[in-house]
């Protein structure tokens, strides 16, 4: 099977005396018809869109879900902070315990 060859757009703008020229882009086959240009693409709808979502986002039930799950990932954090500490009681009354057994009994060297 033969491998696909390549064909590269080469040609370089010039930098000249102040006109406005476009760049050239250099894309190969395959790129220049997977995607059009910018040129031909509209962009109102979209930005039409995404302000329509906005202000649909700020209804008083988005504030109410936000509000509710502000308050659980509040409470969330609450309970873990305390395990934290109920863990860390645990591992400093480990920690004297396993000190108490090693000077009872010092390691023998």
């Amino acid at each position: 099977m033969a491998a696909p060859q390549h064909k590269m757009h080469t040609k370089a703008t010039s930098l000249s005396s102040g006109k406005n020229t476009s760049p050239i882009i250099r894309r190969s086959e395959r790129l220049r018809h997977v995607t059009p240009t910018a040129q031909n693409q509209e962009t109102e709808p979209v930005v039409e869109e995404a302000t329509k979502r906005h202000i649909e986002s700020d209804s008083p039930a988005a504030n109410l879900n936000y509000k509710s799950m502000y308050i659980d990932s509040q409470k969330k954090i609450e309970a873990l902070t305390s395990e934290n500490f109920e863990l860390s009681k645990k591992l400093e009354v480990a920690l004297g315990k396993l000190e108490a057994v090693l000077f009872q009994f010092p390691p023998l060297l």
